[in-house]
């Protein structure tokens, strides 16, 4: 899955990059430290929704709905891989 993902996340946060303005910036600024407070304090589930909710404000920046749904469905065959890491 993961040699699937990369690309594709890659082409997302390459179209998202002109498109995210400060208050995007800003948020993912803020969600990143929440990864990082939720990581830290082995809040697993918190760690992972500050995860997704990073990514997918990148994933939604794209304007390719398209590709946000095929990133989406990666997601969630890779999901049951996350929940075994914890």
């Amino acid at each position: 899955v993961r040699e699937t993902r990369v690309p594709v996340e890659r082409l997302a946060a390459r179209l998202a990059a002109p498109r995210l303005g400060t208050d995007s910036l800003l948020k993912l600024e803020t969600l990143h430290r929440e990864f990082v407070e939720q990581e830290r304090a082995a809040n697993w589930d918190g760690a992972l929704a500050a995860n997704r909710a990073f990514h997918f404000l990148i994933y939604s920046a794209s304007g390719n709905p398209t590709l946000v749904n095929v990133i989406e469905n990666l997601w969630l065959i890779a999901g049951p891989t996350a929940a075994r890491c914890r």
